[in-house]
């Protein structure tokens, strides 16, 4: 029987199971089922923790995004969405000795609809972007006080930042416009009217601190933000400060933007990956996984696999410079990891679980030996390739580890052995080398955190 044991008043809690069959340190024999199961042994992990969600009946952690502070204190931000209310809510939460202490950053709104509002769980938020910038968390989303009364355009409408001091949060304006971001469309043979046109920039952000002091954020400029052909012609754009470049433009008027990732290599060069999502003739063979790297004076874009996907890609740099993606491939539902020993100009690719039911928002990391993990879900085996349309009463949250040449994959969390556990995947690595994993339970609408032991 599942165990609930209270961490805090705010009534957080652990979960575990007296059930070895239901532990979540335990994988299978070994024994292939028709996907290939787990292999036996791996990492082992310690008792589920809801970070925030327990009986509230509220929708958390939509696009969370894990961090960890210096000394290898776990620090989240997602999005919340309390019971019958159709605008979201940003909130932060990092972990205490006595439990989770838990911010509501802001309430976003309309920020990121594309269209009328909408029922929750889903249609509010856009992306969140996330990360610990000289110890002090900055939240990166789509917000703002958009256009002047008067004048036409959404209500809200800009690239906005959020930054903690204390328990106090400030928000400010990084991008208002799509003109913020210098760039000579007809220099580049770009005919397209939208190019550099329109007032709705911010959505789909992921942030990233930078190895010498600052931070970058990538981000999609939807122009108008309304008609089909502004996501036909969206830009892919870099907002930063401190070191490297301040406002570039990655990828201008090809669809791109959605489910993008950012990193920064040893030299505090950002790498930015995104997906183009649109085509503009059938068969586009441009629709697929795109990075931007910035090669000292400007962005460079490489493709590097054809087709769709439906969550968020991942980067991670390894300490001998070597960068890796992984990401869901949409049209096969596989889990595809790429490495680039090139600063990202160059890649190959390989199908590392490959159930055709698998890899749903994955997050890769490189541990404390330079091995590429990957934190990911598995849909389960009655999902039939609807993977990710629904997730089975057999889905998990799987970890997949590069070793000895090899891509050996393991058990995280299967739902206390009743599945239906793993959207919005995060995974880092501590100061002590252990694995930390954040994931939503979306059958309790819950954010849970796992630690390696």
């Amino acid at each position: 029987m599942r165990q609930l044991i209270p961490l805090s008043l705010l009534g957080l809690a652990l979960a575990c199971s007296s059930d070895p069959d239901k532990d979540a340190t335990i994988v299978d024999s070994g024994v292939p089922d028709e996907d290939g199961g787990v292999d036996p042994g791996g990492p082992v992990f310690g008792p589920s923790e809801v970070v925030e969600g327990l009986n509230s009946q509220a929708l958390v952690g939509d696009f969370a995004v894990l961090r960890l502070k210096a000394d290898g204190t776990p620090a989240l931000a997602y999005g919340y969405y309390a019971v019958g209310d159709v605008e979201a809510h940003i909130h932060y939460a990092e972990k205490t000795p006595s439990g989770w202490d838990v911010d509501d950053v802001i309430e976003v709104g309309i920020n990121g609809r594309r269209a009328a509002p909408a029922a929750p769980p889903y249609g509010t938020l856009e992306g969140i972007g996330f990360d610990l910038v000289n110890g002090v968390p900055h939240i990166a989303y789509f917000g703002g006080a958009g256009p002047p009364v008067g004048q036409p355009g959404p209500n809200i409408s800009d690239l906005v930042l959020s930054t903690r001091s204390g328990r106090t949060w400030t928000e400010r304006t990084l991008v208002r416009d799509s003109g913020d971001v210098v760039f000579d469309c007809t220099g580049q043979g770009i005919t397209d009217p939208y190019c550099q046109f329109g007032n709705v920039v911010g959505t789909n952000a992921s942030l990233a601190a930078a190895p010498g002091g600052g931070f970058g954020v990538v981000y999609r400029d939807i122009h108008n933000g309304f008609a089909m052909e502004d996501f036909r012609s969206s830009d892919v754009e870099y907002y930063g400060e401190g070191q490297g470049p301040t406002s570039e433009m990655i990828d201008a008027v090809r669809s791109g933007g959605q489910h993008s990732s950012l990193v920064f290599t040893a030299q505090g060069w950002p790498i930015a990956a995104y997906f183009i999502e649109l085509p503009r003739v059938t068969a586009d063979p441009r629709v697929g996984i795109w990075v931007g790297y910035w090669n000292g004076s400007e962005f460079r874009q490489v493709q590097v696999a054809e087709g769709s996907t439906s969550s968020r890609t991942s980067l991670a740099v390894a300490p001998d410079g070597r960068v890796y993606i992984a990401f869901f491939d949409g049209d096969s539902a596989d889990l595809v990891v790429g490495e680039s020993s090139d600063n990202g100009a160059t890649w190959t690719t390989t199908d590392v679980d490959e159930s055709g039911k698998t890899g749903l928002h994955p997050a890769i990391a490189v541990d404390g030996q330079g091995r590429p993990v990957v934190a990911y879900t598995y849909c389960g085996v009655t999902s039939d390739r609807d993977c990710p349309g629904s997730l089975g009463t057999k889905s998990e949250v799987r970890l997949a580890r590069l070793e000895a040449g090899a891509w050996k994959k393991y058990r995280i969390d299967n739902g206390q052995g009743f599945g239906g556990v793993g959207l919005f995947v995060q995974l880092r690595v501590g100061p002590d080398g252990k694995l930390h994993v954040a994931f939503q339970d979306p059958t309790n609408n819950d954010l849970v955190y796992v630690k390696e032991q």
